[in-house]
């Protein structure tokens, strides 16, 4: 349904479009395009209705709905001089799987994947390159959306655009908790991004296992980031802190128990004790109470100066680096016995109470290696037999001062 007006002044062409419901698989098909989506009923049902007004100098849908199988999209969708297309507006989506709609890999596409993987930097730098042109002025609403495996639900992204800056700021529910804050970029001949974004109660575990980060972090996390992105000559560099706390988590991969019995078992040995690991006990993770880490972003290297990890028996303090683009780590931890009735250590570690052990893990971040460093292990043992030597010798001691003093002072009548 067309109306063409004011043919003689600046046409004005507006009416309304509805289109049956189609199987766009099929249509690709017959055109030649190879698409086989991830999903195999994915666009087999798809409809599209909206009214329109269009001049030669821009466009508008109105009261649009586009239909993808169960995803419904509503709005109005403007575009304001073809010649630099200005854009605005307000859409409402009911939900989505994204990962339904790409392109089923093969092996070939695995193998091309694999060796062009996007480095951190690389991935931030990203909305450079798609809104450095962009002028767009709108909000878009999501009940659930599922990308890359990680789910989003309530969504609301807010876009505002000026010849300078473009301003995105998104409220979305995710794992539990709540992401808040805002992405600018800074238009210019090196463009650059500004990235300030709170997450408060994530649950961290889902998260980081559906992005295919990790699944060896777990607990309930805060998380502020800020970073500053910019690009040059093409290429993206990134700096800037991400701060975080977790409560309740754990840290598998890594068995602090297993660590603490292997130091027990060297100071064993010093003393000609028999040593006895039972294997079984340890499990591969770390359970704890509290864990706090700034992270410093200078590229694809994290470099961290300030863990602070609590357990009812122990604590931990570190710092080191990790290359994000090589996946490796080299980090130095200190571990301090402080409880030795209770969580995870008990009376078998009594011996290591209060002593500080440093420990390094290096390699893969999937499987890191850990080495004990043996020669402060036995330097703190011999001080702490010193200093007990010296405990016992002075308790001794002023018992005998005490039993002198008592002595002299005691005045027995003399016999005359």
């Amino acid at each position: 349904n067309v109306d063409i007006k004011d043919w003689n002044k600046v046409p004005i062409i507006v009416g309304d479009i509805q289109s049956n419901t189609v199987n766009l698989q099929s249509t690709l098909k017959k055109f030649g395009i190879d698409y086989v989506p991830t999903n195999p009923s994915a666009l087999t049902k798809v409809s599209f209705s909206s009214h329109f007004n269009a001049t030669t100098n821009g466009a508008a849908l109105q009261k649009t709905q586009i239909t993808i199988d169960k995803t419904v999209l509503n709005g109005d969708v403007a575009i304001i001089d073809f010649s630099q297309p200005k854009y605005r507006f307000d859409l409402a989506l009911n939900e989505i799987i994204i990962d339904d709609y790409l392109p089923v890999a093969t092996d070939d596409s695995n193998t091309a994947s694999k060796d062009k993987a996007l480095t951190a930097t690389e991935a931030l730098a990203a909305p450079i390159i798609l809104l450095k042109d962009i002028y767009a002025n709108g909000t878009f609403k999501a009940n659930k959306i599922t990308a890359n495996k990680i789910k989003l639900t309530n969504s609301v992204i807010n876009i505002a655009s000026t010849d300078s800056t473009v301003t995105i700021t998104p409220t979305v529910d995710l794992y539990d908790g709540k992401l808040a804050g805002s992405t600018v970029l800074q238009r210019g001949k090196s463009p650059t991004l500004l990235i300030k974004n709170t997450l408060t109660g994530v649950n961290l575990e889902p998260l980081l296992t559906d992005a295919e980060v990790s699944d060896q972090l777990s607990g309930i996390a805060n998380i502020n980031t800020n970073i500053v992105v910019s690009e040059k000559s093409g290429e993206p560099s990134s700096k800037g802190t991400i701060v975080l706390s977790v409560k309740n988590g754990a840290l598998k991969g890594v068995d602090i128990k297993k660590v603490l019995d292997d130091a027990q078992a060297t100071i064993d040995k010093i003393r000609g004790k028999s040593v006895n690991q039972d294997a079984e006990s340890n499990t591969d993770e770390t359970r704890f109470a509290e864990m706090s880490a700034t992270l410093l972003i200078n590229n694809d290297i994290v470099t961290n100066n300030d863990l602070s990890m609590k357990a009812p028996a122990f604590r931990i303090n570190g710092q080191g680096t990790v290359n994000t683009a090589a996946q490796t780590l080299d980090y130095l931890t200190s571990i301090v016995i402080v409880n030795t009735n209770s969580g995870q250590g008990g009376e078998s570690l009594n011996d290591l109470k209060g002593f500080t052990i440093p420990v390094r893990f290096t390699g893969p971040l999937a499987s890191p290696k850990y080495a004990i460093d043996t020669k402060a292990l036995l330097k703190a043992n011999a001080g702490k037999e010193l200093d007990e030597k010296k405990v016992e010798l002075k308790a001794k001691a002023d018992v005998k001062k005490a039993e002198l003093k008592a002595k002299a002072d005691c005045q027995c009548p003399t016999r005359q």
